[in-house]
């Protein structure tokens, strides 16, 4: 845990120590006040946390899903923020499966299941699986939007993993 925390920490410093890309200048002229313009904004992009979570899971592999899903905003905005969530989603759940196919997130869950019933059948003292997955909104300005998603399993191996993911967007 200290080895993560020290490179984690090492990480952060080395990426906080580089200068700031020069940045264009910015049209400081006021917008313009008709009400037409006003009733042709765009809605405000909210997020709402989503517990994916399987129900009734006795399988002896926990796993806990907490997401943000993304609604309103520019015209594709959410649904392209949505999709790529989503897309990451099954990526992650697709490396617990033995044999992962494309499909649903319940197929996929049941799968990754599947697999975990199949080694604990194979060698019965394997230790109960864990995935948890949870993400959280960093940072949210009118240029940029940053999700991170952290990751915690512990699949039988020496000890459990963990990392995380940076999702940056443009709200616009």
């Amino acid at each position: 845990m200290r080895y993560l925390l020290s490179t984690l920490a090492i990480c952060l410093f080395a990426f906080a120590c580089k200068s700031p890309a020069p940045q264009k200048p910015v049209d400081a002229s006021p917008a313009p006040s008709s009400t037409a313009s006003q009733a042709a904004a765009a809605p405000e992009l909210k997020f709402a946390s989503e517990d994916l979570s399987p129900k009734d899971n006795k399988s002896g592999f926990e796993i806990v899903l907490k997401t943000l899903k993304a609604s309103g905003g520019a015209a594709g905005v959410s649904d392209a923020i949505n999709a790529e969530l989503q897309k990451n989603l099954h990526e992650r759940i697709s490396l617990l499966a033995e044999n992962p196919k494309e499909g649903s997130l319940e197929e996929l869950i049941k799968a990754a299941t599947a697999n975990y019933a199949t080694i604990k059948k194979e060698n019965p003292n394997e230790q109960e699986w864990s995935f948890e997955l949870n993400d959280v909104m960093q940072y949210e300005s009118a240029q940029i939007l940053s999700i991170v998603r952290s990751e915690y399993s512990y699949t039988g191996g020496a000890h459990p993993n963990g990392h995380s993911d940076f999702f940056n967007f443009d709200p616009k």
